[in-house]
């Protein structure tokens, strides 16, 4: 397996989104919340709003106006809350507006859609399944960004081992695509990926151990940074 710390993880870089021209810390933004905030404005919107990818813009917009005049917070996962709360506001306000796409939103928050349209209060239950829900998203987006990280720091047969053994697709209610990591080689893989790369099943085991740990390592990075 290659040196995995020969490229540092991209960790730190909340602070560095003060820097309106630090690429990579806003490439980072954009690959760790636009999925996030698009779920969060079809819960409150309606699966096919027309206007999620407002609710976006809007986020991008309201977080570099914060950045720039009051500086970050890492600590307590105020960075996270941040956004997250931005990303309601927005999708409230064009609901409010334009109200909820002919689906609607999701029933577990009919009582956000109540406050939006003109109904009943929104209540504690609907607030906390908003943020069930975000911190939910947030955690896959920052799995798949642990993984595309370490993709791109190892070789490609190790990566194959990985990806072969203990990678899993899976969907969201919205039909999105996202990845889980099997806790351990999934039946029958780890054979025929050896015989496939012409290695031990020994050797299999142990990329895909050293590899599954640097992926939590680096999860940790970016979960720490908020």
């Amino acid at each position: 397996m290659g040196d995995s710390q020969s490229q540092t993880t991209r960790w730190s870089l909340v602070p560095r989104l003060q820097d309106p021209e630090d690429v990579e810390a806003w490439n980072w933004f954009v690959d760790v919340y636009a999925g996030p905030v698009r779920r969060q404005a079809q819960l409150i919107l309606g699966r096919r709003h027309p206007d999620v990818d407002d609710v976006w813009q809007e986020v991008v917009i309201q977080v570099k106006k914060r950045v720039e005049e009051r500086g970050i917070e890492r600590s307590g996962g105020r960075f996270r809350g941040l956004v997250n709360i931005i990303a309601r506001r927005a999708a409230m306000k064009i609901r409010a507006k334009n109200g909820p796409a002919a689906n609607g939103g999701d029933e577990a928050l009919a009582g956000v859609a109540g406050k939006v349209v003109g109904g009943r209060a929104v209540t504690v239950d609907d607030i906390a399944e908003l943020d069930r829900q975000w911190e939910l998203s947030v955690k896959a987006s920052m799995v798949m960004k642990a993984i595309q990280i370490v993709r791109d720091e190892v070789a490609a047969d190790d990566w194959r081992c990985f990806e072969k053994t203990r990678i899993v697709s899976t969907h969201d209610e919205e039909g999105n695509e996202y990845f889980e990591i099997a806790e351990r080689p999934i039946q029958g893989t780890v054979a025929a990926v050896a015989k496939e790369l012409k290695c031990s099943e020994a050797q299999v085991y142990r990329v895909t151990w050293e590899m599954k740990k640097r992926i939590s390592e680096v999860f940790k990075g970016l979960s720490s940074d908020e």
